[in-house]
């Protein structure tokens, strides 16, 4: 379901046909679209934490594939208007991927407490391959002729609704019975910070800002990939471009394995530290491509990104369970995710830079800024020691 559910992350290869098709839509209105859908992610992910255990999975699943129906359906009916793709694949198809995330995280990552590091990665590098599986197969289907894209983006809400579908009667909560470390976790609870005790401590506010500046500077490579990489080699091939393209997805969703083991053996901290070391070469690699026109080291720039973001994303789930206990988890993290609220805007700001510069070299100034900040926020972020 997590890899259906990655489509989203596929943004920057999926609209490339509809910036040639509608030639009046700029990069800054078409990156607006993937704001929307993080914006929608994560506003819906957060009411999941507060209200999805009211409800039943099975409901909360069929749910949300109803969702993805009706959200491409309205991408498959785009005229010339874009408001078909903004409420469609951003608000609907946000919210649907917001729910199902949060639902499918929250719920697995609890049969595993002793492995909540590991649990979140091998399911976050579902989320994160499918935008690379996702994103061939649509380049291939559409240089076949075998669809057009309106008909893949229903096509794929079809594959979506027939794969949800069983995974809704086979996701269960698990109850103590089920848990071999259920005394364990009971004994934890008393030590769990209420959504209210952890926005008051500083490690959270820190860690707000520092998920943030990763976060922005990500999401703006992501919504741009395309043209980071057409600037670098304009004459480059449609399917090389998606497979280098890819490689984001493929570092995002192996990378979340190899942050989640290594929260678990070498704590926050060093995972940290490695997180902005992908951060900081990501820039680099960038930079140099663009002065170089080295596709190359645009491709390592490419792979240190989805690194950074598959890092930063293992965190999040790793850190509110590590730092604030698994009780009040689901609406914890869920509140760590609203950082995607202000760093999804990242795609849209670096769009509207390009418009204005015609460089996305400029845009490696923002990238910059964030970065030191994030390095600022990471050197003074500590366990709180009591509840408050």
């Amino acid at each position: 379901m997590l890899i259906f559910a990655g489509f989203v992350y596929a943004w920057s290869v999926l609209a490339t046909p509809l910036a040639a098709e509608f030639n009046s839509w700029s990069a800054a209105k078409l990156a607006l679209t993937f704001t929307i859908c993080m914006i929608a992610f994560c506003v819906s992910g957060f009411l999941a934490g507060i209200y999805a255990k009211k409800f039943s999975l099975r409901l909360v699943i069929l749910a949300t594939a109803v969702l993805y129906l009706l959200g491409f359906y309205l991408v498959y009916k785009t005229q010339n208007s874009i408001s078909n793709i903004y409420l469609g694949f951003g608000l609907i198809g946000g919210c649907a991927t917001g729910i199902i995330y949060n639902v499918i995280v929250s719920t697995v990552v609890s049969w595993f407490p002793d492995k909540a590091g590991l649990a979140s990665g091998v399911l976050l590098m579902g989320f994160g391959f499918g935008s690379f599986l996702i994103g061939k197969v649509y380049k291939a289907v559409l240089l076949a002729e075998l669809l057009h894209w309106r008909e893949f983006f229903l096509a794929a809400a079809i594959a979506i609704f027939l794969v949800f579908l069983p995974g809704a009667f086979l996701l269960k909560r698990p109850c103590a019975a089920n848990l071999v470390h259920a005394v364990h976790m009971a004994e934890k609870a008393e030590h769990s910070f209420t959504c209210k005790q952890m926005l008051a401590t500083k490690a959270f506010k820190l860690y707000f800002i520092w998920t943030i500046c990763l976060g922005f500077s990500v999401f703006a490579l992501i919504a741009n990939a395309n043209g980071f990489l057409m600037e670098t080699s304009p004459l480059l091939a449609e399917t090389t471009a998606a497979t280098i393209i890819g490689l984001i997805s493929i570092a995002n969703g192996g990378g979340r394995v190899l942050f989640g083991l290594m929260y678990d053996k070498l704590g926050y901290k060093r995972t940290m530290i490695v997180v902005e070391a992908n951060f900081l070469f990501c820039i680099l690699m960038l930079l140099t491509a663009l002065i170089t026109n080295n596709v190359i080291l645009m491709t390592a720039g490419f792979v240190c990104g989805g690194l950074t973001l598959a890092g930063g994303a293992t965190m999040n789930s790793t850190f509110a369970n590590d730092f604030f206990g698994k009780k009040h988890y689901a609406i914890n993290y869920a509140v760590i995710n609203l950082s995607v609220l202000v760093s999804s805007l990242g795609g849209t700001v670096a769009g509207k830079i390009y418009d204005n510069w015609e460089s996305y070299s400029y845009v490696l100034v923002l990238f910059a800024a964030t970065f030191f900040v994030s390095i600022i926020c990471a050197k003074f972020i500590k366990k709180p020691l009591k509840l408050g």
